[in-house]
């Protein structure tokens, strides 16, 4: 499965994306706590994401989607820092 980011996200990856493999069709949140406890980054923006009560935006296959969504292995996922103006 290809994970794609953007934005600030990106930034703190230090990479466009990364290709991990999961056993069987998985929930986009188990993804999420999948990636928390691989990468130290992604678990703190997580943290402060969720304190401030806004989430991701998360594509899949470039289509928007809940966090409940179950993912194949060919599923290309593509995370987006959460949108902010003023």
């Amino acid at each position: 499965m290809k994970i794609k980011f953007f934005g600030i996200l990106r930034d703190f990856a230090k990479t466009e994306s990364v290709d991990i493999e999961l056993e069987g069709p998985v929930k986009v949140r188990e993804l999420l706590n999948f990636l928390s406890g691989k990468l130290e980054w992604f678990s703190e923006f997580l943290k402060k994401v969720e304190e401030a009560n806004i989430s991701l935006i998360i594509l899949v296959n470039d289509r928007v989607i809940s966090d409940e969504y179950l993912l194949k292995k060919e599923d290309e996922v593509t995370l987006l820092p959460p949108a902010a103006g003023g």
